[in-house]
């Protein structure tokens, strides 16, 4: 667990990334990874007014060879999307001709 300034409960240890449960939540992406360190870099340099007040869940990726956008809380729509009476694609997932598709879910 960190605060607003990625430190854990040992004043001389930080911590980002996976490994930095920050406000309840551990992101598991890449680009918090890389906000985290940029705070962080701040701080070491002297910039104590530098914090990390969280991330925005999001990220791209390539899912055989097709562009994926991702947002927003998904556990919720995958366990209504794998009941039985839901095995067909919901109406939440779209495709377009550039090939890129999405998931529309709730958030927050």
């Amino acid at each position: 667990m960190v605060d607003d300034g990625l430190t854990t409960s040992d004043p001389n240890i930080f911590a980002i990334g996976e490994c930095a449960e920050h406000r309840g939540r551990v992101y598991g992406l890449v680009e918090p990874a890389n906000e985290q360190a940029k705070i962080l870099a701040r701080r070491l340099a002297g910039d104590r007014s530098a914090v990390y007040l969280g991330s925005a869940p999001a990220t791209n990726l390539k899912v055989s060879g097709v562009n994926v956008f991702s947002a927003g809380e998904f556990m919720e729509a995958l366990r209504a999307m794998s009941s039985p009476s839901r095995m067909k694609a919901p109406e939440s997932i779209k495709s377009s001709s550039s090939n890129i598709a999405s998931l529309r879910v709730p958030c927050c």
